[in-house]
């Protein structure tokens, strides 16, 4: 049996939020970087409630899973070929800090993921990319 997940404190939400890239799409909610940043403090507190509610019921939000899917063209590929398109997934920034934020603790507790490792993936903060030349209809279709 494992210990339970340290609560996430106001400070550390706050520095999370701080280190948002303000430049980077929201998702369907249309709740941006800049939009928490904006926020006055009493928020983050609200939000850190939040985010140790999720950690004590563990119940991620449905709607937090749903992403906007946008097609972002290849440069120099035809327009009207499906494999010049690169899907781009668009999750609630919320849920974006909330990832992150467990990542860090996480990482703390556990150590740092191997690199490409499932969970390292899922929660890197850096954009995923396909292999030089491959789309994301060829990588599925290599898959074993």
């Amino acid at each position: 049996m494992s210990l339970p997940i340290t609560p996430f404190s106001p400070a550390e939400v706050s520095a999370a939020i701080a280190r948002l890239n303000v430049c980077k799409a929201p998702g369907y909610n249309l709740i941006s970087g800049k939009v928490l940043q904006e926020l006055p403090p009493a928020s983050d507190v609200l939000l850190t409630t939040l985010y140790n509610s999720i950690l004590r019921l563990s119940y991620y939000p449905l709607l937090w899973k749903f992403a906007q899917i946008v097609m972002v063209p290849k440069p120099g590929k035809p327009a009207h070929d499906v494999a010049s398109y690169r899907p781009i997934s668009l999750f609630p920034i919320p849920s974006k800090v909330f990832e992150k934020l467990l990542l860090k603790t996480t990482s703390v507790r556990c150590g740092p993921f191997p690199p490409h490792s499932r969970l390292e993936v899922w929660f890197s903060t850096r954009p995923l990319s396909y292999p030089t030349g491959a789309s994301c209809c060829q990588c599925d279709r290599d898959k074993p």
